[in-house]
């Protein structure tokens, strides 16, 4: 009996630390959850602190809070998360604020990527990436190219939200303006406009327009058709980005901050 009752106490002990160390596993994984949410919540608000930052005309200071912010969601939700690529569009469009077009330009390919990934080639998401590469290029002189991506932005939005839909119609107006130029103000026959024409047709013939591509394989041909000199290509990692951008903005931000400060002393 006191073998039988030994291996009881045994069998009870074992049964005991079993049911602690899945205990153990449940509290840290809950503890992993709250802590992930609440890492989240920073981000949510250094992501608002950024909006906030840009949209009062200081792009330069909205740079870090966006970058700390994506350096967040790609610790919690992972570098490919739909969260993630919102936060790069914004990085995106401070760059472009401060006139640094080829920058914003990778961030929004980069989102593009990622949309096109988690949502899916037809999602409104991926039209928007393609509408903001569309407009960063049209700003860099890139008609061409610009023409092709809201073509397709346009054709996406409309099957997905209709043609009646505010982000239709702003893509719509943004393709209305390219299709028509070049113009001319005084001379009513304008061989130029004839020229662009015809240089877009050779341009589309090239398959830069094609229903074959996907989104993201439009725009990756298009950027390819651009003249080296006036593109380039940052140099980021290729997917978790948030820490290298980070590092470099903050640099930026202080110094931005700190010739604020001379101009305001007496």
């Amino acid at each position: 009996w006191q073998a039988v009752a030994s291996a009881r106490l045994q069998k009870e002990e074992l049964q005991r630390l079993a049911e602690e160390k899945v205990a153990t596993q449940a509290y840290m994984s809950e503890s992993r959850q709250a802590a992930g949410a609440a890492l989240q919540a920073v981000g949510d608000n250094l992501h608002l602190l950024g909006w906030e930052r840009r949209n009062s005309g200081q792009p330069e200071l909205a740079l870090p809070l966006y970058a700390a912010a994506l350096a967040i969601y790609e610790s919690v939700l992972g570098p490919c998360h739909p969260q993630a690529a919102s936060t790069i569009v914004n990085l995106g469009n401070a760059l472009f604020d401060l006139g640094r077009h080829a920058e914003a330009a990778e961030l929004y390919r980069r989102s593009l990527t990622i949309d096109e990934e988690a949502l899916g080639d037809d999602h409104p998401d991926v039209a928007m990436d393609l509408s903001n590469l569309g407009i960063v290029y049209r700003n860099m002189g890139h008609t061409l190219q610009a023409i092709a991506l809201f073509e397709r932005a346009f054709e996406l939005l409309a099957r997905a939200l209709g043609e009646e839909h505010p982000s239709t119609l702003t893509v719509a107006r943004n393709l209305s303006k390219l299709l028509a130029l070049p113009e001319s103000q005084n001379d009513t026959r304008d061989d130029s406009r004839d020229d662009f024409r015809n240089e877009f047709s050779a341009f589309s013939a090239r398959g830069y327009d094609s229903r074959g591509l996907t989104p993201r394989e439009l725009a990756e041909e298009v950027t390819m058709a651009l003249d080296e000199e006036t593109y380039v290509q940052a140099e980021v990692p290729d997917k978790v980005v948030g820490a290298h951008l980070l590092r470099e903005h903050v640099a930026e931000a202080r110094a931005a901050a700190g010739s604020q400060a001379e101009s305001t002393r007496y």
